[in-house]
């Protein structure tokens, strides 16, 4: 429902305010890096790190993201699946709604924030599809059991439907910190009209939250997740055969040598420095992880860094920044969860964005732009456009 007033939005927000803090809060670790140590790889990489020159910011996506509203005007996650017609769903978590002035602050009255979103470009348009209506929206995807919700993570197009991985989250208590991750459910979209058809609850109890970055490639679809220990956090992968992501029983698990169909067997391909979110392109010559690091308090989070491999689950290996966020100059700002679209891939440039979020809420009325990602381009010739 709209809300009449500054004094009554940011009242009626505080607590969205606390969820949307605290997913970058509970990700903060501390010391280390357990990456494979340096080394040549057999697979075409040879003997120094990629890329040769640090990324650079993309004006073109930032403009497009430029939004006044009356729909998505800022949110994080951002994820993007590229659709079999050529559009691209935009994947959000905390989304904010409603007008921005021409100054980017936003109006005392009309601001929604919802928990989830799906933002369609076709071309340079940009379609918002969220619950209800944008006078009064809800979240896209609200679980059934009205004590939870669902933030995004990555997506998958199998046969001619859209299947998008929601973790979901629960409060046990009053307190401003009473909740904790629940489980991850995967929805199933039809296309091209995007209409929600079912969410089936993954059953695999190892503790892992899968669905941080999924990569369709030859004969399997790749399911990453995280082992989310606060500190620190551990990087694990399955994998399902190729239009298979639901069949939770043909999933094998990557056990740090091999494939098992345990869950329990599960083991680390990263550790320490990798984030809640990340992306794993294949690229000519292996593949190239993208994350932020994390290894550092989170008020000096500011590197994305790549990592490569001759195989999607590892070792990754020759560890690389290839971008220093400046917002980490700002002590209000603070930089999480980069990972890349490859199928804006464009003269050997793969697109990469990192969310930027606040620790003063409310600036977030001043200033709309302190609340959504950056896009830059890094030279990683030979990537794939999956």
């Amino acid at each position: 429902m709209a809300h009449p007033g500054r004094r009554r939005t940011r009242g009626r927000l505080a607590s969205l305010a606390a969820l949307t803090l605290t997913a970058s809060l509970i990700t903060a670790t501390a010391s280390g890096n357990t990456a494979s140590p340096a080394k040549e790889l057999s697979c075409g990489f040879g003997p120094r790190p990629l890329p040769a020159q640090p990324a650079q910011p993309d004006e073109e996506f930032w403009e497009l993201f430029e939004q006044y509203g009356p729909g998505w005007t800022g949110a994080d996650s951002t994820y993007s699946v590229l659709l079999p017609d050529g559009r691209t769903a935009w994947l959000f978590s905390d989304t904010f709604l409603g007008a921005v002035n021409p100054d980017r602050s936003r109006p005392d009255d009309g601001v929604h924030l919802v928990n989830n979103s799906i933002v369609v470009q076709d071309g340079d348009e940009l379609t918002t599809l969220v619950g209800g209506t944008l006078d009064e929206p809800e979240s896209l995807f609200i679980p059934t059991d009205g004590s939870s919700w669902y933030w995004v993570y990555d997506g998958v197009v199998e046969d001619d439907e859209l299947q998008i991985f929601l973790i979901k989250f629960t409060r046990f208590g009053d307190g401003m910190w009473d909740w904790e991750w629940s489980g991850t459910d995967v929805a199933t979209l039809s296309l091209p009209d995007l209409e929600i058809q079912e969410f089936v609850p993954l059953e695999v109890d190892n503790g892992i939250q899968y669905g941080a970055y999924v990569l369709p490639h030859r004969d399997y679809t790749y399911i990453y997740g995280i082992e989310d220990r606060g500190v620190p956090k551990l990087g694990h992968v399955a994998r399902a055969p190729r239009g298979e992501v639901l069949a939770q029983d043909e999933w094998e698990y990557f056990t740090g040598s091999g494939w098992s169909a345990d869950p329990a067997a599960t083991a680390p391909f990263l550790g320490d420095s990798i984030a809640n979110e990340y992306s794993v392109t294949p690229m000519r010559g292996g593949y190239v992880l993208i994350t932020l690091d994390t290894s550092v308090p989170l008020d000096e989070w500011r590197d994305v860094v790549a990592y490569y491999s001759c195989s999607p689950e590892g070792p990754w290996t020759k560890r690389t920044v290839i971008y220093e966020a400046p917002e980490a100059d700002d002590p209000e700002l603070w930089p999480y969860n980069a990972h890349a679209h490859p199928q804006f891939t464009k003269n050997g440039q793969l697109l990469i964005s990192y969310n930027v979020n606040t620790t003063d809420f409310f600036s977030l009325w001043d200033d709309a732009d302190r609340y959504r990602a950056r896009f830059i381009r890094a030279d990683l010739p030979g990537v794939w456009r999956h």
